[in-house]
């Protein structure tokens, strides 16, 4: 039985009896350059002005960036019933295929609601309502900046649409919101 070792560093521990293990094949890639100048212009930027590279990295982190819809995106949104949502204000982009239970579809950062298109035929065909969007500052919906707070907004805003029921199905930063969303559900019988 290997002993116990206390007050040591991991990296100084012995790795007896695990010379059988493969090495892991993640290998770390080198940062590309444009990264590391932006990096180190964000630090120069900081050490002369602190409000002005706040601001930029503001503008960075919460202005997504806007892509060319492809055809195919455009024939799902033709087929689509578009519906009227507004969301502080403003006329979001949700679009809707089909009738019963009701599967509310959220994409990604950067992202338009008609990019998960692909899933809405077979829904409506199990019997479902399809109902996508493009969230704030994304595809056609009005912003230039937004953030996670806000997207959960729209998704409640949108959700509402077809509550009590909803099934939320998106990308990764959609877990993040999912709790948001499913706070409001619960008001709901």
């Amino acid at each position: 039985m290997p002993a116990l070792v206390l007050n040591r560093k991991v990296s100084d521990l012995s790795t007896t009896g695990r010379d059988h293990e493969q090495p892991t094949p993640f290998h770390s890639l080198p940062v590309p350059v444009a990264f590391w100048l932006l990096r180190l212009a964000i630090r120069l930027l900081g050490l002369v002005s602190p409000a002005l590279a706040g601001r930029w990295v503001y503008r960075l982190w919460f202005q997504p960036l806007r892509f060319p819809e492809p055809p195919q995106e455009k024939e799902w949104r033709r087929t689509a019933e578009p519906l009227n949502v507004v969301h502080r204000g403003q006329r979001l982009a949700v679009d809707s295929w089909g009738a019963g239970p009701t599967v509310l579809m959220v994409h990604g950062w950067n992202g338009r609601g008609a990019q998960l298109g692909a899933f809405a035929p077979e829904l409506v065909r199990a019997g479902y309502r399809v109902v996508m969007f493009d969230t704030p500052a994304h595809g056609r919906s009005p912003g230039r900046a937004t953030n996670l707070p806000e997207i959960s907004e729209a998704i409640q805003t949108s959700g509402a649409t077809s509550l009590p029921r909803a099934i939320l199905f998106g990308t990764y930063r959609t877990r993040i919101t999912q709790s948001w969303f499913s706070r409001i559900c619960r008001r709901f019988p």
